[in-house]
């Protein structure tokens, strides 16, 4: 068995403390290094949520916005048929017979089915 001096075992607790202190900065850096990251992390997944919830608003209006524009597509519609046939009823004689009050119905028959179809206008 070897015995220790003072000097070798000054030498050999320095160089422990030396290993201590370098493993208690390091540890500490880490520590730092992973409050930074989760600091980092927090401050993107809330900018996330925030991207997230803005764009659910988007897609709200862009959704009414295209229900208005349905509506608008089909009200233009409807008021183009009844257009022409306000415009092709001053034509038309209240004394009418016959075939020409079968054509009258013919005609407001056919003007109603194609109102009716201003409901389809809206999907295209």
């Amino acid at each position: 068995m070897t015995t220790v001096t003072k000097d070798e075992y000054r030498k050999t607790m320095t160089s422990v403390k030396v290993a201590f202190v370098m493993l208690t900065i390091l540890f500490f850096g880490i520590l730092i290094s992973f409050m930074v990251l989760l600091i980092q992390v927090r401050h993107v997944s809330h900018r996330a949520v925030e991207i997230s919830h803005n764009n659910a608003m988007l897609v709200n209006e862009n959704q009414q916005r295209l229900v208005n524009d349905r509506r608008n597509k089909i009200a233009q519609c409807k008021k183009v048929y009844t257009g022409v046939k306000d415009v092709f009823e001053i034509f038309f004689s209240n004394k009418a017979k016959g075939k020409e009050k079968a054509n009258i119905k013919k005609f407001n028959n056919r003007i109603n089915e194609l109102q009716k179809t201003c409901d389809n206008q809206g999907d295209s």
